[in-house]
């Protein structure tokens, strides 16, 4: 607690790792331990891309049905941060943590989880991670070393994920969309092309974001199984949400969500069939999850004055979307796609650790869907030329430069036409010190804190 407190008076951070990381180093058992006090054994949340909303969401639904509920709300999601956030809410019923794929192997073996979910796998942070073939490879293993009475939570849209459940020993329940309202011939680059029984090219009868979707193969006859957990009848409002009716083994339910996209509409699925898997009654997963406002960077609004100096100048709201590889940028462009006015914004790209320090990936994203979407464009972070050079290869001529990510949202709050939509697009740690500078001006809460 002293730590994480430290951390946080010195500006070094939200204290979301630095005592986790101490603990181990004192005593590696530690985080095996203190989940053994947990009232019930926790739950995690894998896979590239919306791992943060779910457990945000899973929070809350647990929480809402009484249960005090110890979560990574910052993010953190290596052994350090999960460590962390057990040291400092050790006292509690039950714990939900999203978890780094590669760190799912240890996490499994240390905090015997009553249920896991595995949401996706796309390719990202490839300097880091190798080829996501690689990645799913190491995830099923861990899916296999599960005990029997292990809930295991699959995405059936990703043929990699879905192909998982023959690993499983204990019960399964699936996830996945069935409305073709928003299905394409190809949306978003495919990162698992062919059968991962046999080897042989998948088809498609129709896609969702990147290689999510219906498929089958021709060759073994291997097809998506019928999900369980079925998203019907979706209804996309861009930066204002969603309605989705799902059909669940414990009935329908509709629900508004305050989520965007259809990774909110698989976000909110999973969440869902993990309460339900931990025992949570229908109606008060569906409230909670309605309820819930947008996790960190994920479609939150921030409000800025147009003039610092002068804050009767008036005041302009920003949406801000944290993007990290081409299924998540891609996924995003649909949503802005689906605004009602002219787009102005921000497209903030990072190459430190945390992001991945390969950004080849940016011209796996389609960004010609902007070019008849935005009013004014700005790139930022420290890869800001490759950002306009992708930009300008997209047909998006003119676009200038902001390195720092706070200059270039007040820029952006100053010049963005009148009548457009404002949002800042950026990668994780351009999305973290856009938050910080924020946070010092008391214009957003700290990301650590969560918002359930």
């Amino acid at each position: 607690m002293l730590t994480a407190l430290a951390s946080r008076a010195a500006g070094a951070g939200g204290g979301t790792t630095l005592p986790g990381v101490l603990a181990r180093r004192v005593y590696p058992e530690s985080a095996r331990v203190y989940s053994k006090g947990l009232g019930t054994r926790p739950f995690l949340v894998t896979g590239t891309n919306g791992k943060t909303t779910t457990v945000h969401l899973l929070a809350r639904a647990l929480s809402a049905a009484g249960l005090s509920t110890c979560y990574n709300a910052g993010g953190a999601n290596l052994m350090s941060g999960i460590t962390t956030a057990l040291l400092l809410e050790p006292a509690r019923d039950t714990a939900c943590f999203e978890v780094d794929e590669g760190e799912f192997p240890r996490a499994v073996e240390e905090l015997d989880p009553g249920a896991v979910a595995v949401l996706n796998l796309f390719r990202d942070q490839l300097d880091r991670y190798g080829e996501v073939e690689a990645v799913a490879s190491r995830v099923e293993r861990a899916i296999a070393a599960l005990p029997k009475d292990t809930w295991v939570i699959l995405n059936a849209d990703d043929p990699a994920v879905a192909s998982m459940s023959r690993a499983a020993k204990g019960p399964v329940l699936t996830f996945g969309i069935q409305d073709e309202t928003w299905a394409g011939a190809a949306v978003g680059v495919q990162d698992f092309p062919d059968c991962r029984h046999c080897g042989s090219p998948l088809t498609y009868s129709r896609r969702f974001i990147g290689h999510l979707g219906h498929y089958h193969c021709p060759r073994c006859g291997w097809s998506r199984p019928h999900p369980d957990l079925a998203v019907r009848n979706v209804k996309l409002h861009g930066l204002a949400g969603s309605t989705l009716l799902l059909s669940t083994p414990a009935g329908l339910c509709q629900v508004h969500l305050k989520i965007l996209g259809l990774a909110g509409a698989y976000s909110a699925a999973a969440a869902l069939a993990l309460a339900l898997a931990g025992g949570v009654p229908l109606e008060t997963a569906r409230r909670a999850i309605q309820s819930a406002e947008p996790a960190f960077g994920r479609g939150e609004e921030v409000r800025l004055p147009t003039d610092p100096r002068r804050p009767s100048s008036g005041w302009r709201g920003v949406a801000l979307l944290l993007g990290k590889n081409p299924a998540s940028f891609a996924e995003l462009i649909r949503v802005l796609s689906l605004e009602p006015t002219p787009v102005a914004a921000v497209v903030a790209v990072n190459d430190r650790i945390a992001d991945g320090t390969d950004i080849s990936w940016i011209w796996d994203v389609d960004f010609t869907a902007l070019a008849g979407k935005a009013s004014w464009l700005l790139a930022s972070g420290d890869r800001a030329e490759d950002v306009v050079l992708r930009l300008k290869y997209a047909g998006l001529e003119g676009v200038a430069s902001e390195r720092s990510p706070l200059a270039a949202l007040e820029k952006l709050v100053r010049e963005g036409p009148a009548g457009s939509t404002l949002v800042f697009l950026g990668t994780y740690t351009a999305m973290l010190e856009l938050h910080r500078g924020l946070q010092k001006r008391g214009l957003v809460r700290p990301f650590w804190k969560g918002r359930h």
